[in-house]
């Protein structure tokens, strides 16, 4: 089995991360030999895209590589084995996403006016959400012993696990040496909104497969879709990928069966010739649970970046 690197951004300090964010009250109970190696950016003011690069960058090829936000609240504490099995199946996971989503749409399930406000979901015969999300309180109160390991409350989107156009970035992981050798790197013109989205269609432009994988975590955000940083960022996001939108509207997709769901689906990514593949690329072998525990290192970049 590979080892992951975790890998998150915060604009808390290092004291106030491991007293209140869901993240560190998750990573503080799950136990050391289970825990992942650890690359966390403390009081950050940059983008997220930036920070995440860099950890790709410096991330041992022999490692998977998970990027998840500082108000997730990790309840599986199998997590480096779950996240090993999924990337047995896809190059790249996440825990919500779909296929068949409106191209011309911001969103991986929601749908915005001409003035980019959000009006709800994209219509079900459109598009095929997938994965579920448990959502609690932000951060957890200290003096409130109940807060510290917060209860799920499990939202569900659609089956999984699922081949998927787009995921959400509230956790995404992947082989480091497959996103290494394919280049598949985020956008730092992007700073939190719509980089997940970017790095996506990005990641399928270069015939990776992106999936759902059932991995239990709890989200302490709903989004902030309202908002002008937003409609920033989804203007810069849509300008990017216009020429390939019209492509991919549902209309002019076909359809294609996966494991006998019946439903639509978006377009497949191209089959890769593996004799062609990166040398540092990923044979993708099934995990083996006999290989050694992690080691947690605390590294604290030189410099910050922003979180959700």
């Amino acid at each position: 089995m590979k080892l992951t690197r975790l890998v998150s951004a915060t604009r808390l300090s290092e004291a106030g991360f491991w007293k209140t964010s869901l993240l560190g009250k998750s990573l503080l109970a799950m136990p050391e030999p289970f825990r992942p190696e650890l690359v966390l950016a403390f009081d950050n003011e940059r983008g997220l895209p930036e920070i995440y690069n860099r950890a790709l960058d410096g991330c041992p090829e022999d490692r998977n590589i998970l990027f998840v936000h500082d108000d997730v609240f990790l309840h599986d504490q199998f997590l480096q084995y779950r996240i090993a099995e999924g990337l047995g199946r896809y190059d790249v996971i996440g825990l919500a996403g779909s296929r068949g989503s409106d191209p011309s749409q911001p969103s991986w399930g929601l749908a915005f006016d001409a003035e980019l406000r959000p009006t709800g979901w994209q219509k079900p015969a459109q598009v095929q959400l997938s994965g579920a999300v448990s959502h609690v309180p932000r951060y957890s109160d200290p003096a409130t012993p109940r807060t510290l390991h917060p209860a799920p409350s499990l939202g569900g989107y659609g089956p999984m696990p699922m081949e998927c156009d787009l995921l959400d970035g509230l956790f995404l992981a992947g082989n480091a040496s497959l996103l290494q050798g394919w280049k598949a790197r985020f956008d730092e013109r992007f700073d939190f909104h719509l980089y997940d989205l970017d790095f996506c269609r990005t990641a399928r432009s270069k015939s990776l497969r992106l999936g759902t994988w059932p991995i239990l975590v709890s989200h302490g955000s709903a989004g902030s879709f309202d908002t002008e940083a937003f409609r920033h960022a989804a203007r810069l996001y849509l300008e990017k990928w216009a020429p390939a939108a019209t492509a991919e509207r549902p209309e002019a997709r076909g359809s294609r069966l996966e494991g006998g769901s019946g439903s639509e689906s978006g377009p497949e990514p191209k089959a890769r010739n593996h004799s062609q593949e990166p040398a540092n690329s990923d044979s993708r072998n099934p995990p083996s649970p006999s290989d050694p525990t992690p080691k947690t290192q605390h590294p604290t970049p030189s410099a910050s970046g922003a979180s959700p």
